[in-house]
């Protein structure tokens, strides 16, 4: 079926590839909230959920706000990360 056309939409919303299209939910408000939070105290944190809650969009959004000569990021894509030690392996690397 045809959505663009047959609803008068200017896109397909329902493709992951549509990055200027966010909507503002409680949850991801939240999320914003919180990272705000870790880069005041310069903390830690790890964010998970089931598969396609926005996490990775919420983070990269996030991160676009901060000044890029202060802040080097990561984003973490694992599946198994407790069984494969990645987790581990990742706060060596940091030294936490």
């Amino acid at each position: 079926m045809d959505y663009i056309s047959r609803y008068g939409f200017e896109f397909n919303p329902y493709t992951k590839s549509q990055k200027s299209f966010l909507i503002e939910t409680s949850q991801y408000r939240e999320v914003i909230s919180r990272l705000n939070y870790l880069d005041q105290v310069k903390g830690f944190g790890l964010i998970t959920g089931q598969p396609g809650m926005g996490k990775t969009t919420a983070i990269r959004n996030w991160a676009r706000s901060l000044n890029p000569a202060a802040y080097k990021g990561c984003i973490h894509l694992s599946f198994n990360s407790y069984s494969d030690g990645v987790l581990q392996n990742d706060r060596r690397r940091a030294r936490v």
